[in-house]
This record gives C-alpha cells, sequence and structure tokens, in this order.
C-alpha cells in the first residue's frame, strides 16, 4: 500500500464542522511524486542547522565588529 499525498492548486479552507477542503483542485500525488528531495536523517538535520547557525554568527559578529570599528573613525 502506498501513501497518498493530496495537492490543491487553491487555498486550503476549515470549513464549520473543522474538516479542511480545497478551494481550488485536489489531485492526489504517491509519495514518490517527491523522492527527488534527498532525505536527511536527524543527525544531518542538525549537523546541517549547526553549520547555519554558525555562519549565520559569524557574519552577524563580522557586521557588529565592522560598525563598531566604522563608528570608530575621526571625523
Amino acid at each position: 500500500m502506498s501513501n497518498m499525498i493530496a495537492i490543491c492548486d487553491g487555498a486550503w479552507e476549515e470549513n464549520i464542522g473543522g474538516a479542511l477542503q480545497c478551494n481550488g483542485t485536489l489531485m492526489q500525488v504517491e509519495d514518490s511524486y517527491f523522492k527527488w528531495l534527498p532525505s536527511l536523517t536527524y543527525e544531518q538535520a542538525n549537523e546541517l542547522l549547526v553549520a547555519i547557525g554558525a555562519l549565520y554568527a559569524t557574519v552577524f559578529i563580522y557586521l557588529l565588529v565592522a560598525r563598531f570599528l566604522n563608528d570608530q573613525k575621526p571625523d
């Protein structure tokens, strides 16, 4: 048995009973539709998040130091 995924080309809306309904055309695709996306384990995802966080922190600190040094220039 394969899993099916519902795709809506419009907006998803909640009706009065709390069920979701598609505001456009509803399509069903098999889970193999997304196989071109690389699968990551939790460890790989955590490593990726750590690398992204380190890069963000490095750029943020660089910008703070550059701003500080720029403010210290004599007029």
